[in-house]
């Protein structure tokens, strides 16, 4: 396999981090981030359920919140990688997540029109979100870690961001799930 220059390497570890800062917020779980390229991805980030109902048959405003995350974590993998560096994006990179935001929209406003006007709005909500100066900070800190580690797992992820937010090490190391959400919870609400 041909080792992928610096430059490439580091616009992959920004674009999964700003998806999982983005879930990680959102109060998404975790399960794996890699910078590994693959077959078929270059990188990854793999999270817990985000839909909950079927997005076919309900109308409810869980489901189109849910649904309204999902494609906001979706989107965040490439405004990070741009704000990064704009030329590093490539439309063929981002495909699968730009994809799957557009079929989800499709799902909550029924017309292509709608949809593709919903799409700008939850991007600037993206932006706005991930641009903030405490959310930029974790994108840039995990990005470093995964230019080192090239692989964490879910709670290995969450724990260094509790970590860059100051929650105790230790407290992080020894907590289960519902700990690790309270600590999220608090310190992302102040």
């Amino acid at each position: 396999m041909v080792r992928r220059q610096s430059s490439q390497l580091q616009a992959t570890a920004y674009h999964e981090a700003g998806h999982a800062v983005y879930a990680f917020r959102s109060f998404v779980r975790i399960k794996r981030i890699s910078i590994e390229p693959k077959d078929d991805y270059v990188g990854q980030v793999r999270h817990g359920r985000v839909v909950w109902g079927n997005p076919e048959l309900s109308t409810s405003n869980r489901t189109r919140s849910s649904l309204e995350r999902a494609i906001q974590i979706s989107l965040a993998g490439q405004i990070a990688q741009r704000r990064f560096n704009a030329r590093s994006v490539r439309t063929w990179q981002a495909r699968s997540d730009h994809q799957c935001a557009v079929d989800l929209a499709l799902r909550c406003c029924g017309s292509g029109r709608t949809a593709t006007a919903f799409l700008k709005y939850l991007t600037f909500c993206v932006e706005d979100a991930l641009f903030a100066p405490i959310n930029w900070r974790l994108v840039e800190a995990l990005a470093k870690e995964l230019l080192t580690k090239k692989v964490m797992n879910g709670k290995e992820a969450e724990a260094f961001l509790l970590a860059q937010l100051g929650c105790s090490t230790k407290s992080i190391k020894t907590a289960d799930s519902t700990t690790i959400t309270l600590a999220r919870s608090r310190v992302l609400r102040q």
